[in-house]
């Protein structure tokens, strides 16, 4: 009986040990669960947005010129780096550099090409008060006054580029020209000298030297210097016409010949070239060509239309009485005639 008596008891103890142990783990998530929800989360990284993520988008609106879409990129990308983005800075900068050399050369280029010198210095005036110093900007306003035969102004531009930038090769070319202008070939010379020393050779600058020494009848020299520039340009139509000014002077004719014939080719509209061409022809007696290369350059220059009618005319009744003399031995008829006469 003892032992059946224990037995609910036993149970009963089972019982409430297993809902014991029962009730321990869910009072210990209840627990975790209060702790997790009292816990503080820990906070995510804050993300710095990279300064130059944005640096090729701001170049591409830029090369592209649309620069409002570029200043909107760059109040952005300054907001969000709170100023630290250079290259924003930087070409924000660029953009308010306004006006440049660039686009004064830029519509000065227009204005000739339009020939319409007169704006053309208008322009190069302004761009020179806005960088004085700028050697290339001075030196196109010389030269622009050198077309328009003001040597003067030109001279004074060439010196204030020569000033900026002593060894600048375009400015010493047109100051020597004015000086070879003016017959001071020493000078001009002396200038020369100071660029011939460049790594790269200039056609321009043995062209004008050859001048220089043409200038002082040292043929020889001349045609040396002359003969560079042309190998180093072939396709100048000016250094060919100095060359067959040259050996012109020279009483070379057949020379001279082949460089005007050259020149002429490469300068059709040259009426200058037409008529040297045609002095070399009538040296080299051959009359009919040269009468042609006259009439080409008459319809061409109107500046040489009086000496091409004198000397056409000239022409004209020289190839006549040559070919009235050629034809006087060759007619048989005249010959039998003749004899008839003198045995009457």
């Amino acid at each position: 009986m003892a032992s059946t008596e224990g037995l609910p008891l036993a149970g009963a103890g089972g019982t409430a040990s297993t809902k014991s142990d029962g009730a321990r783990p869910k009072a210990g998530r209840d627990s975790e669960q209060e702790s997790n929800s009292v816990r503080p989360r820990a906070k995510k990284a804050p993300e710095h947005p990279s300064i130059d993520r944005k640096n090729w988008l701001i170049h591409m609106h830029f090369v592209r010129r649309e620069f409002d879409i570029c200043k909107a990129l760059i109040k952005e990308m300054l907001a969000e780096t709170k100023g630290y983005c250079e290259y924003a800075l930087y070409v924000q900068e660029a953009i308010q550099q306004s006006p440049r050399d660039e686009t004064f050369v830029a519509l000065g280029e227009l204005h000739i090409a339009n020939d319409d010198i007169k704006s053309a210095i208008n322009v190069f005036r302004k761009a020179v008060e806005n960088n004085p110093e700028s050697a290339e900007l001075n030196t196109k306003l010389g030269l622009l006054y050198m077309q328009c035969n003001m040597y003067p102004k030109a001279f004074e531009r060439l010196g204030a580029a020569l000033a900026s930038n002593p060894n600048y090769g375009p400015a010493v070319l047109a100051a020597g020209s004015i000086m070879q202008t003016y017959g001071d070939y020493d000078v001009a010379l002396t200038k020369y000298r100071a660029i011939a020393s460049a790594p790269d050779e200039s056609p321009a600058l043995w062209n004008n030297v050859g001048m220089c020494f043409f200038g002082k009848k040292k043929y020889v020299a001349a045609i040396s210097c002359l003969k560079r520039a042309n190998y180093l340009n072939p396709l100048d139509w000016q250094i060919l016409h100095n060359l067959g000014l040259v050996h012109l002077t020279m009483e070379q004719y057949a020379s001279a010949y082949h460089f005007f014939n050259a020149a002429v080719h490469f300068n059709p509209r040259n009426g200058q070239l037409f008529m040297l061409l045609a002095i070399a022809l009538r040296n080299l007696q051959d009359p009919d060509n040269a009468k042609r290369a006259y009439e080409r350059a008459m319809t061409l220059d109107e500046y040489v239309t009086q000496m091409a009618n004198n000397l056409s005319s000239s022409l004209q009744s020289t190839s006549a009485d040559s070919k009235s003399y050629d034809e006087v031995p060759d007619s048989p008829d005249r010959n039998d005639e003749s004899s008839q006469e003198r045995s009457e």
